[in-house]
Protein backbone atom coordinates (compact mmCIF):
# COMPACT_ATOMS: atom_id res chain seq x y z
CA UNK A 1 0.00 0.00 0.00
CA UNK A 2 1.11 3.72 -0.41
CA UNK A 3 0.01 7.11 0.14
CA UNK A 4 -0.13 10.19 -2.42
CA UNK A 5 0.72 8.78 -5.89
CA UNK A 6 2.72 5.75 -4.86
CA UNK A 7 2.96 2.09 -6.77
CA UNK A 8 1.28 -0.70 -5.12
CA UNK A 9 -1.55 -2.91 -5.16
CA UNK A 10 -3.53 -0.29 -2.97
CA UNK A 11 -3.16 3.35 -3.63
CA UNK A 12 -4.46 6.37 -1.26
CA UNK A 13 -5.00 9.42 -3.23
CA UNK A 14 -6.56 12.92 -2.13
CA UNK A 15 -8.70 10.62 0.40
CA UNK A 16 -9.98 7.96 -2.55
CA UNK A 17 -8.82 4.65 -2.17
CA UNK A 18 -7.62 2.24 -5.39
CA UNK A 19 -6.73 -1.33 -5.47
CA UNK A 20 -6.67 -3.74 -8.15
CA UNK A 21 -7.40 -7.42 -7.52
CA UNK A 22 -5.72 -10.10 -7.57
CA UNK A 23 -3.10 -8.07 -5.88
CA UNK A 24 -0.67 -10.24 -6.95
CA UNK A 25 -1.27 -9.62 -10.28
CA UNK A 26 -0.22 -5.66 -11.11
CA UNK A 27 1.08 -2.62 -9.73
CA UNK A 28 -1.12 0.71 -9.50
CA UNK A 29 -0.05 4.02 -9.34
CA UNK A 30 -2.55 7.23 -9.14
CA UNK A 31 -2.57 10.52 -8.86
CA UNK A 32 -5.22 13.29 -8.83
CA UNK A 33 -5.65 15.44 -12.49
CA UNK A 34 -7.91 17.73 -10.59
CA UNK A 35 -10.20 18.22 -7.98
CA UNK A 36 -12.86 15.51 -9.13
CA UNK A 37 -10.50 13.74 -11.46
CA UNK A 38 -8.13 10.22 -10.87
CA UNK A 39 -5.32 8.97 -13.23
CA UNK A 40 -4.77 5.56 -12.54
CA UNK A 41 -1.87 3.21 -14.61
CA UNK A 42 -1.64 -0.72 -14.17
CA UNK A 43 1.26 -2.40 -14.82
CA UNK A 44 0.70 -5.82 -14.79
CA UNK A 45 3.21 -8.34 -13.16
CA UNK A 46 2.67 -11.21 -15.70
CA UNK A 47 1.25 -14.29 -15.58
CA UNK A 48 -2.20 -15.88 -16.67
CA UNK A 49 -4.57 -13.34 -15.57
CA UNK A 50 -6.26 -12.16 -18.29
CA UNK A 51 -8.47 -9.53 -16.53
CA UNK A 52 -7.96 -6.96 -13.56
CA UNK A 53 -10.57 -5.75 -11.22
CA UNK A 54 -10.08 -1.66 -10.12
CA UNK A 55 -11.85 -0.95 -7.44
CA UNK A 56 -12.20 2.57 -6.25
CA UNK A 57 -13.59 3.88 -2.92
CA UNK A 58 -14.60 7.45 -3.36
CA UNK A 59 -14.84 9.79 -0.57
CA UNK A 60 -18.42 9.71 0.53
CA UNK A 61 -18.18 12.85 3.82
CA UNK A 62 -16.60 16.13 3.92
CA UNK A 63 -14.90 18.62 2.38
CA UNK A 64 -13.73 15.65 -0.18
CA UNK A 65 -16.68 14.21 -1.09
CA UNK A 66 -17.22 13.12 -4.38
CA UNK A 67 -20.72 14.15 -6.14
CA UNK A 68 -21.16 10.13 -6.97
CA UNK A 69 -23.82 10.76 -9.14
CA UNK A 70 -21.48 12.04 -11.43
CA UNK A 71 -18.70 10.25 -12.09
CA UNK A 72 -17.79 7.83 -15.24
CA UNK A 73 -14.82 6.32 -16.00
CA UNK A 74 -12.78 6.18 -19.33
CA UNK A 75 -9.50 5.07 -21.16
CA UNK A 76 -6.36 6.48 -22.44
CA UNK A 77 -8.55 7.63 -25.62
CA UNK A 78 -11.37 9.04 -23.83
CA UNK A 79 -14.22 6.70 -24.71
CA UNK A 80 -16.48 6.23 -22.12
CA UNK A 81 -16.03 2.11 -19.92
CA UNK A 82 -18.68 0.29 -18.19
CA UNK A 83 -18.33 1.38 -14.39
CA UNK A 84 -20.11 -0.49 -11.37
CA UNK A 85 -21.41 0.60 -8.81
CA UNK A 86 -23.15 -0.61 -5.57
CA UNK A 87 -26.60 -0.50 -5.37
CA UNK A 88 -26.35 1.50 -2.10
CA UNK A 89 -23.12 3.18 -1.67
CA UNK A 90 -22.49 4.87 -5.14
CA UNK A 91 -19.47 5.90 -3.79
CA UNK A 92 -18.35 1.73 -4.43
CA UNK A 93 -16.98 1.55 -7.50
CA UNK A 94 -15.35 -1.13 -9.61
CA UNK A 95 -13.43 -1.11 -13.23
CA UNK A 96 -12.86 -4.94 -14.95
CA UNK A 97 -9.56 -4.07 -17.41
CA UNK A 98 -7.59 -5.87 -19.49
CA UNK A 99 -4.68 -7.20 -17.95
CA UNK A 100 -1.85 -5.04 -19.81
CA UNK A 101 -0.32 -1.70 -19.08
CA UNK A 102 -2.85 1.01 -19.53
CA UNK A 103 -4.11 4.29 -17.98
CA UNK A 104 -7.51 5.15 -16.84
CA UNK A 105 -9.64 8.00 -15.38
CA UNK A 106 -11.84 8.11 -13.40
CA UNK A 107 -13.74 11.54 -12.43
CA UNK A 108 -17.07 13.56 -12.46
CA UNK A 109 -18.67 15.01 -15.63
CA UNK A 110 -20.14 18.59 -15.22
CA UNK A 111 -24.15 17.88 -15.54
CA UNK A 112 -26.24 19.50 -18.32
CA UNK A 113 -28.45 21.29 -15.81
CA UNK A 114 -26.61 22.48 -12.55
CA UNK A 115 -27.55 21.57 -9.53
CA UNK A 116 -29.57 24.17 -7.38
CA UNK A 117 -26.94 26.29 -5.29
CA UNK A 118 -26.30 26.10 -1.75
CA UNK A 119 -25.33 29.44 -0.12
CA UNK A 120 -23.74 29.88 3.22
CA UNK A 121 -25.94 29.38 6.53
CA UNK A 122 -25.50 33.17 7.63
CA UNK A 123 -27.36 34.36 3.88
CA UNK A 124 -30.44 33.01 5.53
CA UNK A 125 -31.19 34.86 8.86
CA UNK A 126 -30.88 38.81 9.56
CA UNK A 127 -30.75 41.23 12.00
CA UNK A 128 -32.04 44.54 12.66
CA UNK A 129 -30.73 46.69 15.47
CA UNK A 130 -34.62 47.72 16.27
CA UNK A 131 -34.85 44.20 17.84
CA UNK A 132 -36.27 42.37 14.65
CA UNK A 133 -34.95 39.08 13.60
CA UNK A 134 -35.70 36.84 10.34
CA UNK A 135 -34.98 33.59 9.23
CA UNK A 136 -35.92 31.07 7.04
CA UNK A 137 -37.35 27.78 9.07
CA UNK A 138 -35.22 25.14 9.04
CA UNK A 139 -38.62 22.95 8.54
CA UNK A 140 -42.33 24.01 7.75
CA UNK A 141 -44.07 25.36 10.79
CA UNK A 142 -40.71 25.79 12.65
CA UNK A 143 -40.28 22.40 12.76
CA UNK A 144 -37.31 21.08 14.68
CA UNK A 145 -36.12 18.35 12.81
CA UNK A 146 -37.87 16.22 9.57
CA UNK A 147 -38.46 12.85 9.83
CA UNK A 148 -38.76 10.11 6.82
CA UNK A 149 -40.12 6.81 6.93
CA UNK A 150 -39.10 4.25 4.15
CA UNK A 151 -40.57 0.92 3.64
CA UNK A 152 -38.53 -0.79 0.84
CA UNK A 153 -39.65 -3.61 -1.92
CA UNK A 154 -43.48 -2.98 -1.95
CA UNK A 155 -43.84 -6.57 0.86
CA UNK A 156 -47.24 -7.47 1.59
CA UNK A 157 -46.83 -6.62 5.29
CA UNK A 158 -46.15 -3.04 3.86
CA UNK A 159 -50.27 -3.31 2.67
CA UNK A 160 -51.27 -5.12 5.72
CA UNK A 161 -49.34 -3.65 8.59
CA UNK A 162 -47.44 -0.75 7.54
CA UNK A 163 -50.22 1.44 5.97
CA UNK A 164 -52.99 0.86 8.35
CA UNK A 165 -50.38 1.41 11.57
CA UNK A 166 -49.67 4.93 9.93
CA UNK A 167 -52.93 6.17 8.93
CA UNK A 168 -54.23 5.35 12.38
CA UNK A 169 -51.33 7.77 13.46
CA UNK A 170 -52.13 9.72 10.48
CA UNK A 171 -48.62 9.78 9.23
CA UNK A 172 -46.96 9.25 5.70
CA UNK A 173 -44.51 6.43 4.54
CA UNK A 174 -42.45 6.62 1.71
CA UNK A 175 -43.17 3.42 -0.32
CA UNK A 176 -39.91 2.05 -2.39
CA UNK A 177 -41.76 -0.12 -4.71
CA UNK A 178 -40.69 -2.88 -7.29
CA UNK A 179 -43.70 -3.24 -9.74
CA UNK A 180 -42.09 -6.36 -11.58
CA UNK A 181 -41.43 -8.05 -8.48
CA UNK A 182 -44.34 -10.79 -8.18
CA UNK A 183 -45.14 -9.18 -4.61
CA UNK A 184 -46.22 -6.09 -6.46
CA UNK A 185 -47.82 -7.59 -9.30
CA UNK A 186 -50.05 -9.99 -6.65
CA UNK A 187 -51.35 -7.25 -4.84
CA UNK A 188 -50.89 -4.50 -7.67
CA UNK A 189 -55.04 -3.39 -7.17
CA UNK A 190 -54.50 -2.85 -3.66
CA UNK A 191 -51.18 -0.86 -4.61
CA UNK A 192 -53.11 0.94 -6.68
CA UNK A 193 -55.56 1.44 -4.26
CA UNK A 194 -53.16 3.13 -1.52
CA UNK A 195 -52.14 5.74 -4.60
CA UNK A 196 -55.31 6.86 -5.42
CA UNK A 197 -55.99 7.58 -2.03
CA UNK A 198 -52.95 10.02 -1.98
CA UNK A 199 -51.85 10.21 2.09
CA UNK A 200 -48.63 8.16 1.41
CA UNK A 201 -45.67 8.31 -1.26
CA UNK A 202 -44.20 6.02 -3.33
CA UNK A 203 -40.84 5.87 -4.81
CA UNK A 204 -38.44 4.14 -7.54
CA UNK A 205 -36.87 1.05 -5.77
CA UNK A 206 -36.33 -0.57 -8.98
CA UNK A 207 -38.59 -3.02 -10.93
CA UNK A 208 -37.04 -6.13 -10.04
CA UNK A 209 -34.33 -5.22 -7.60
CA UNK A 210 -31.82 -7.15 -9.58
CA UNK A 211 -29.23 -4.26 -10.58
CA UNK A 212 -28.07 -3.77 -14.58
CA UNK A 213 -25.46 -5.09 -16.80
CA UNK A 214 -25.54 -2.14 -18.85
CA UNK A 215 -27.31 0.98 -19.97
CA UNK A 216 -30.10 -0.50 -22.18
CA UNK A 217 -30.89 -2.30 -18.92
CA UNK A 218 -30.92 0.70 -16.06
CA UNK A 219 -32.90 2.55 -18.53
CA UNK A 220 -35.80 -0.09 -17.93
CA UNK A 221 -34.91 -0.83 -14.47
CA UNK A 222 -35.68 2.53 -13.55
CA UNK A 223 -37.41 4.60 -16.29
CA UNK A 224 -40.25 1.95 -16.41
CA UNK A 225 -40.40 2.47 -12.31
CA UNK A 226 -40.43 5.65 -12.79
CA UNK A 227 -42.76 6.24 -15.45
CA UNK A 228 -45.58 3.79 -13.14
CA UNK A 229 -45.65 6.34 -10.71
CA UNK A 230 -45.91 8.90 -12.88
CA UNK A 231 -49.15 7.44 -13.84
CA UNK A 232 -50.16 6.89 -10.12
CA UNK A 233 -49.04 10.58 -9.21
CA UNK A 234 -49.51 12.66 -12.16
CA UNK A 235 -48.53 15.74 -9.92
CA UNK A 236 -45.17 14.42 -8.82
CA UNK A 237 -42.43 16.77 -9.59
CA UNK A 238 -39.75 14.57 -7.94
CA UNK A 239 -39.21 11.16 -7.27
CA UNK A 240 -37.16 9.09 -4.36
CA UNK A 241 -35.11 6.36 -6.03
CA UNK A 242 -32.84 4.10 -4.11
CA UNK A 243 -31.07 1.19 -6.34
CA UNK A 244 -31.71 -1.70 -3.82
CA UNK A 245 -29.14 -3.18 -1.22
CA UNK A 246 -27.18 -6.21 -2.45
CA UNK A 247 -27.30 -5.08 -6.45
CA UNK A 248 -24.96 -3.66 -8.82
CA UNK A 249 -25.07 -1.50 -11.69
CA UNK A 250 -23.18 -1.56 -14.54
CA UNK A 251 -23.13 1.85 -16.53
CA UNK A 252 -21.17 3.89 -19.26
CA UNK A 253 -23.55 6.99 -18.64
CA UNK A 254 -23.27 8.99 -15.14
CA UNK A 255 -26.38 7.84 -12.78
CA UNK A 256 -26.83 11.92 -12.98
CA UNK A 257 -28.38 10.60 -16.44
CA UNK A 258 -30.90 8.91 -14.74
CA UNK A 259 -31.64 10.84 -12.30
CA UNK A 260 -32.29 14.19 -15.02
CA UNK A 261 -34.00 12.16 -17.36
CA UNK A 262 -36.66 10.93 -14.86
CA UNK A 263 -37.47 13.37 -12.47
CA UNK A 264 -35.72 11.25 -9.49
CA UNK A 265 -33.08 12.21 -6.98
CA UNK A 266 -30.63 10.45 -4.51
CA UNK A 267 -29.90 10.56 -1.05
CA UNK A 268 -27.96 8.01 0.80
CA UNK A 269 -28.33 7.31 4.58
CA UNK A 270 -30.74 5.75 6.38
CA UNK A 271 -31.17 3.64 9.63
CA UNK A 272 -32.19 0.39 9.00
CA UNK A 273 -34.94 -1.19 11.74
CA UNK A 274 -34.27 -4.52 11.20
CA UNK A 275 -34.74 -6.51 14.28
CA UNK A 276 -31.66 -8.25 13.39
CA UNK A 277 -29.15 -4.84 14.00
CA UNK A 278 -30.95 -5.02 17.49
CA UNK A 279 -32.37 -2.47 19.96
CA UNK A 280 -33.64 -0.99 16.92
CA UNK A 281 -36.61 1.06 19.45
CA UNK A 282 -33.89 2.37 21.64
CA UNK A 283 -31.75 3.00 18.22
CA UNK A 284 -34.67 5.08 16.70
CA UNK A 285 -34.98 7.42 20.07
CA UNK A 286 -31.40 8.11 19.97
CA UNK A 287 -30.84 9.24 16.22
CA UNK A 288 -33.75 11.26 16.46
CA UNK A 289 -32.62 13.26 19.31
CA UNK A 290 -29.17 13.81 17.84
CA UNK A 291 -31.51 15.07 14.49
CA UNK A 292 -33.81 17.04 16.41
CA UNK A 293 -30.34 18.73 18.87
CA UNK A 294 -29.03 19.58 14.73
CA UNK A 295 -31.82 20.69 13.24
CA UNK A 296 -31.31 17.59 10.38
CA UNK A 297 -33.80 15.43 8.22
CA UNK A 298 -33.69 11.85 9.95
CA UNK A 299 -34.34 8.58 7.51
CA UNK A 300 -35.12 5.37 8.91
CA UNK A 301 -36.15 2.03 6.74
CA UNK A 302 -38.07 -1.15 7.33
CA UNK A 303 -38.43 -4.02 5.26
CA UNK A 304 -41.03 -6.75 6.19
CA UNK A 305 -43.03 -5.97 9.46
CA UNK A 306 -44.56 -8.81 11.81
CA UNK A 307 -43.56 -12.63 12.74
CA UNK A 308 -41.09 -14.05 11.51
CA UNK A 309 -40.25 -11.08 9.10
CA UNK A 310 -37.38 -8.32 9.07
CA UNK A 311 -38.89 -5.88 12.02
CA UNK A 312 -41.27 -7.63 14.30
CA UNK A 313 -44.71 -5.74 15.15
CA UNK A 314 -43.26 -5.02 18.39
CA UNK A 315 -40.80 -2.88 17.18
CA UNK A 316 -43.02 -1.35 14.31
CA UNK A 317 -45.20 -0.02 16.59
CA UNK A 318 -42.38 0.32 19.07
CA UNK A 319 -40.93 2.82 16.63
CA UNK A 320 -44.12 4.40 15.69
CA UNK A 321 -44.52 5.49 19.58
CA UNK A 322 -41.16 6.73 19.49
CA UNK A 323 -42.50 8.57 17.11
CA UNK A 324 -45.23 10.25 18.07
CA UNK A 325 -43.65 11.09 21.78
CA UNK A 326 -41.31 13.21 19.29
CA UNK A 327 -44.30 14.56 17.19
CA UNK A 328 -44.35 18.20 17.87
CA UNK A 329 -41.31 18.33 17.45
CA UNK A 330 -40.90 17.02 14.34
CA UNK A 331 -42.15 17.29 10.53
CA UNK A 332 -43.01 13.77 9.11
CA UNK A 333 -42.68 13.68 5.43
CA UNK A 334 -42.24 11.73 2.55
CA UNK A 335 -39.01 11.87 1.31
CA UNK A 336 -39.90 14.32 -1.92
CA UNK A 337 -41.52 16.65 0.51
CA UNK A 338 -38.24 16.73 2.55
CA UNK A 339 -35.92 16.98 -0.07
CA UNK A 340 -37.98 19.49 -1.49
CA UNK A 341 -38.02 21.67 0.99
CA UNK A 342 -34.44 20.87 1.90
CA UNK A 343 -33.09 21.98 -1.14
CA UNK A 344 -35.23 25.33 -1.78
CA UNK A 345 -33.68 26.33 1.83
CA UNK A 346 -30.07 25.94 1.32
CA UNK A 347 -30.90 27.97 -2.28
CA UNK A 348 -32.61 30.68 -0.35
CA UNK A 349 -31.52 33.64 1.14
CA UNK A 350 -32.97 36.23 3.10
CA UNK A 351 -32.75 40.07 3.46
CA UNK A 352 -34.27 42.38 6.10
CA UNK A 353 -33.87 46.03 5.89
CA UNK A 354 -35.80 49.00 7.51
CA UNK A 355 -37.79 51.23 4.94
CA UNK A 356 -39.36 53.89 7.46
CA UNK A 357 -39.97 54.04 11.07
CA UNK A 358 -41.20 50.93 11.99
CA UNK A 359 -41.77 49.63 8.72
CA UNK A 360 -39.22 46.68 7.53
CA UNK A 361 -38.65 44.59 4.08
CA UNK A 362 -38.79 40.99 4.02
CA UNK A 363 -37.37 39.72 0.84
CA UNK A 364 -36.75 36.03 0.26
CA UNK A 365 -35.06 34.73 -3.06
CA UNK A 366 -35.37 31.32 -3.82
CA UNK A 367 -33.12 29.90 -7.08
CA UNK A 368 -34.66 26.53 -7.42
CA UNK A 369 -36.89 25.87 -10.31
CA UNK A 370 -40.54 26.51 -8.58
CA UNK A 371 -41.95 23.69 -11.14
CA UNK A 372 -39.79 21.35 -9.61
CA UNK A 373 -39.60 22.18 -5.89
CA UNK A 374 -43.38 23.41 -5.17
CA UNK A 375 -43.24 23.60 -1.37
CA UNK A 376 -43.56 26.87 0.60
CA UNK A 377 -41.19 27.69 2.72
CA UNK A 378 -41.62 29.11 6.27
CA UNK A 379 -40.11 32.48 7.70
CA UNK A 380 -40.06 33.31 11.45
CA UNK A 381 -39.99 36.41 12.66
CA UNK A 382 -38.85 37.72 16.16
CA UNK A 383 -40.40 40.58 16.75
CA UNK A 384 -38.91 43.53 19.10
CA UNK A 385 -39.77 44.51 21.94
CA UNK A 386 -42.66 46.37 22.76
CA UNK A 387 -44.64 44.67 19.31
CA UNK A 388 -47.72 42.94 20.42
CA UNK A 389 -48.40 41.48 17.27
CA UNK A 390 -47.27 41.72 13.84
CA UNK A 391 -48.73 42.67 9.97
CA UNK A 392 -47.20 41.08 7.45
CA UNK A 393 -47.81 41.73 3.59
CA UNK A 394 -46.93 41.03 0.22
CA UNK A 395 -45.94 43.04 -2.15
CA UNK A 396 -46.86 43.41 -6.03
CA UNK A 397 -50.43 42.14 -5.49
CA UNK A 398 -49.43 38.68 -4.10
CA UNK A 399 -52.01 37.05 -1.40
CA UNK A 400 -50.49 38.11 1.62
CA UNK A 401 -49.67 35.19 4.18
CA UNK A 402 -51.44 33.98 7.09
CA UNK A 403 -49.55 34.64 10.14
CA UNK A 404 -49.02 32.46 13.46
CA UNK A 405 -47.72 34.37 16.35
CA UNK A 406 -46.35 32.41 19.63
CA UNK A 407 -44.12 33.03 22.93
CA UNK A 408 -40.81 31.30 23.16
CA UNK A 409 -38.72 31.98 25.99
CA UNK A 410 -40.69 35.52 27.04
CA UNK A 411 -40.07 36.84 23.16
CA UNK A 412 -43.42 37.26 20.36
CA UNK A 413 -42.49 34.76 17.15
CA UNK A 414 -44.28 34.99 14.45
CA UNK A 415 -43.96 32.82 11.26
CA UNK A 416 -45.66 32.91 7.70
CA UNK A 417 -45.42 30.40 4.83
CA UNK A 418 -44.07 32.15 1.11
CA UNK A 419 -44.05 30.76 -2.15
CA UNK A 420 -41.40 28.53 -3.31
CA UNK A 421 -39.77 31.15 -5.24
CA UNK A 422 -39.59 33.75 -2.84
CA UNK A 423 -41.42 37.00 -2.22
CA UNK A 424 -41.16 40.59 -0.62
CA UNK A 425 -43.18 41.35 2.29
CA UNK A 426 -43.98 44.40 4.01
CA UNK A 427 -43.52 43.96 8.14
CA UNK A 428 -45.04 46.28 10.63
CA UNK A 429 -46.29 46.19 14.40
CA UNK A 430 -49.90 44.91 14.86
CA UNK A 431 -52.35 44.33 17.04
CA UNK A 432 -51.85 41.46 19.62
CA UNK A 433 -52.54 38.32 17.65
CA UNK A 434 -52.03 35.63 21.01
Amino acid sequence: MDDDGGVAFMVVVGGARISVEPPEAARLKARLRGVFSLLISIEPKGGAVKFLRLKVLLPAMGRSKWPVEDVVALDEGGRLLPLTRDGIEWNKLELVVPSKKATYIVEVVPPEKPSPPVFPERERIARHPSGLEAAICMWPSGKASALSLRFDDSHPTHLTIAIPELRRRGLKGTFMICPGLPDYIEHRSQWEAVAKEGDQEFANHTLHHKGARDDSEAEREIGEVAKYIRFLFPKATLIALNLGGGTRWTTKKPMRYFLEKYGLFYIPGSLGMDDIYGRRVEALRRHLERHIERGLWCRVHFHSIGKGMASSLETFRGALEVVEEYREKLWVAGMAEAYKYWRERLASRLVLKEVGKGRYLVRVSCETDPRVYDLPLTVELRLPTGWKGVKVTAIKGKDSPRVQCLKRGGTLVARFDIPPNGGTFLVLPGDALL
